[in-house]
């Protein structure tokens, strides 16, 4: 840690007049005092994902017994959940595929090869063998993991017993089919198969049951059982030897929320007081410790995908986590609310259908808004923060094929408000809205109106709070769609950059401002690729316009620009993104940092980011026991820090300090911390693993706070005292 970063803290005894910040550690109150910490207005920043944002793909989870957590993995993140939070892993590498507990580890199969999951990383897995693309159970009994083929033209079943991929040719197995339903059922030592879809003429939904018991497959015939389905999700109960299946997709337009239970020889439909909403393709596996069975996510193809978690106690389903946030994919519109210190975001498409949802990030997260009145359900429209009347305005859009709207609504706080002014603009969609804080006007410019010739304005409007303005101007820019617009508060400038010019077919790479009179086009000596669908906002704490994304007709961007009021420089943040387009961004002043919303992701564009890393090696040796800890974000889950490899049932001390320090005990070993604020006890489980916790308070003076790990563990073989040292870990809390 750096000594700028070391000087954010002291002890609260060395100056008791300051403000205490209380950190929860297992009921102990560890306080700290941050002094200034600030952060240089020309910083760079970085986007860091908002925790467990749903990022599109498919799920897997599986439950780590060694270490007590639920693992939950695609292709773009690996997360834990320890009973109460979701906590947000960094592995160096990551992997894709199937998850699964097999042979006392935690492993996925995917495109990639086999990995193993350990706590800290993944570690690529020697196999010999290739299978194909296929769901995945671990027959316990026999020590193999079983794989069925994903396929609509053929059958294949394969086991892998640890070292190797062996293909098998049972006399009888399931006809092809995809988004089938498949786990181990222990108690009667059988991998259990259910439904999915088949290929005929056209989608052929399934609701057969099959078993298999090392050898063969067999069809079973139980006396009840669910309607056909695929994407339905199944994990085994051992507690209770049942094997849950819930949700699925039937029939278009056919969405489930069954919950279902086979016993090995019949199907019985349970009818819990709660349930999660109709979903499929929801990631579920069994915490053994807790007794649950756990669920998370899921995709509704009517209202889109799902990020909240419930789990399953055999009787009863509890919500536990909810949905962290607006599952939008794009033409949703987004502003700040600066007279309730809210981030607000409205509409918005999806794959089969718009949205009329209403939500708001406070800075920490998502919370979904139910006013007695709200405009219909949109994309395309835009809006933005009239912070001298405290509205929110909202103008156009657009609902599936019909004509664009042109109506314009304001957002108090509680309710959404109709205004029917004598002037206004056109029907539209694809502009852009921006506040104008000098002259306390919105500012509209441009989009379209689809119709058999479409038609592109080059129209500038204004909204004073009571009527649209049309302004006239001698010079402006070209009819255009899908651009981007921000306010440069320091300058007093909109800015302008981009869009869509259909009379040349072309993506454009102009900047204009709008100085409240008229257009100036400018011409920097750098200059973003020309583009549409990219998003804008001015970040105020480091007075600079921040672009992000956006395509043009050849590719699309992933990258981060920055305008100074002079030039566009490139941003070295590290991108987050698979692709962005239609994505829509606002700069939040509570937490002082640029939010991003945009194919099921939030992200944050911030100069500190959350960091926990680790350094040194505590004792020389292999054996070594090995401290972790994911990152101490503002607001997020809590803290989780884990050691590793201890001795079983080891007693074990994790210390706390505001300093680091490289002091040789002997031995081989190293003690990293000064004067610990703070120690916790634990005790090692059989596996050699202890963990505490810690939670982040929503405190944004908190940002840049520094802290420093250690942990010990007796060994009575140890190096130093009976005792043998973890490595460093040393903390930054942040975004």
């Amino acid at each position: 840690m750096s000594t700028q970063e070391e000087r954010a803290v002291t002890k609260s005894t060395m100056a008791s007049e300051a403000t205490d910040r209380g950190w929860r550690l297992t009921g102990v109150i560890v306080r700290v005092v941050l002094l200034s910490v600030a952060v240089p207005a020309v910083a760079q920043s970085t986007w860091v994902q908002a925790p467990l944002s749903y990022t599109g793909g498919y799920y897997q989870a599986a439950y780590d017994g060694a270490r007590g957590r639920t693992v939950l993995l695609n292709s773009s993140g690996t997360w834990e959940w320890d009973g109460d939070h979701w906590l947000a892993m960094h592995p160096t590498v990551q992997p894709d595929g199937r998850l699964i507990r097999a042979r006392d580890r935690t492993v996925t199969f995917g495109s990639r090869g086999i990995w193993e999951w350990d706590g800290i990383d993944w570690t690529l897995q020697p196999t010999s063998g290739s299978p194909p693309d296929g769901e995945v159970a671990y027959d316990s009994t026999r020590q193999r993991v079983v794989l069925f083929k994903r396929d609509w033209s053929r059958s294949e079943t394969w086991e892998w017993d640890g070292a190797r991929w062996v293909y098998l040719t049972p006399t009888t197995q399931p006809p092809p089919r995809t988004e089938f339903a498949f786990a181990y059922d222990a108690a009667r030592q059988r991998v259990v198969l259910f439904g999915g879809v088949a290929n005929g003429s056209g989608p052929i939904y399934l609701n057969d049951t099959w078993e298999w018991d090392g050898t063969n497959w067999a069809l079973r015939a139980p006396s009840t059982r669910p309607t056909v389905r695929a994407g339905a999700r199944l994990a085994y109960d051992p507690a209770r030897q049942r094997a849950v299946l819930f949700g699925g997709h039937g029939l278009p337009g056919v969405i489930y929320a069954e919950t279902w239970e086979w016993d090995g020889a019949n199907w019985n439909r349970r009818t819990p007081v709660n349930s999660p909403s109709a979903r499929s393709d929801q990631a579920m596996t069994y915490d053994v410790g807790r007794q649950r069975v756990v669920l998370f996510g899921g995709v509704n193809y009517t209202t889109g995908p799902s990020t909240d978690t419930w789990e399953w106690d055999g009787t009863n389903w509890t919500q536990r986590a909810p949905n962290h946030g607006p599952a939008v994919m794009y033409s949703h519109a987004m502003t700040p609310d600066s007279g309730r210190q809210r981030v607000l975001l409205f509409g918005g498409s999806w794959s089969l259908g718009f949205f009329a949802d209403t939500w708001e990030w406070d800075g920490f997260r998502w919370r979904r808004r139910t006013p007695a009145q709200a405009p219909s359900p949109r994309g395309g429209h835009a809006m933005a923060d009239d912070a001298a009347r405290q509205r929110v305005v909202l103008f156009g859009g657009r609902v599936g094929g019909g004509s664009p709207l042109a109506d314009t609504w304001e957002w108090d706080g509680t309710n959404w408000i109709r205004r029917a002014p004598t002037q206004s603009p056109s029907g539209r969609e694809a502009h852009a809205m921006v506040y104008d804080a000098a002259r306390q006007r919105v500012v509209m410019f441009g989009g379209y109106a689809a119709s058999a010739r479409p038609v592109y304005y080059a129209d500038t409007w204004e909204w004073d709070g009571g009527n649209w303005i049309y302004r006239s101007s001698t010079r402006r820019p070209i009819g255009r769609a899908d651009h981007a617009m921000a306010y440069d508060a320091a300058r007093q400038r909109v800015v302008l950059f981009g869009g869509y010019i259909a009379s040349s077919n072309t993506d454009s790479a102009e900047t204009w401002e709008w100085d409240g009179t008229d257009w100036t086009q400018l011409h920097p000596a750098h200059s973003p690729p020309g583009r549409s669908g990219h998003a804008m906002a001015y970040d105020a704490l480091r007075q600079r316009v921040v672009m992000c994304g956006g395509q043009n007709r050849n590719s699309g961007f992933l990258d981060t620009w920055e305008w100074d009021g002079v030039d566009w420089r490139p941003s070295q943040a590290i991108s987050l993104f698979s692709g962005l387009h239609g994505h829509r961004m606002a700069y939040d002043a509570t937490r002082q940092n640029v939010v991003l919303v945009g194919r099921y992701l939030t992200a944050l564009f911030t100069a500190t980011p959350a960091t926990a890393k680790a350094f040194g090696s505590g004792c020389t040796g292999d054996d070594a026991p090995v401290l972790t800890s994911t990152r101490p974000q503002l607001g997020g889950p809590a803290l989780s820090v884990d050691l590793h490899r201890a001795r079983p049932r080891a007693p074990c001390l994790f210390g706390f300090s505001l300093g680091a320090q490289n002091q040789p005990v002997g031995g081989g070993c190293t003690l990293y911390l000064q004067s610990p604020i703070e120690t916790v006890a634990a005790v090692a489980n059989a596996a050699g693993f202890a963990s505490c916790s810690v939670s982040v308070p929503d405190d944004i003076a908190l940002r840049g706070l520094s802290l420093f790990l250690q942990a010990f563990a007796v060994d009575p073989q140890g190096p130093a005292f009976g005792l043998t040292f973890s490595n460093g870990v040393g903390l930054l809390v942040g975004d």
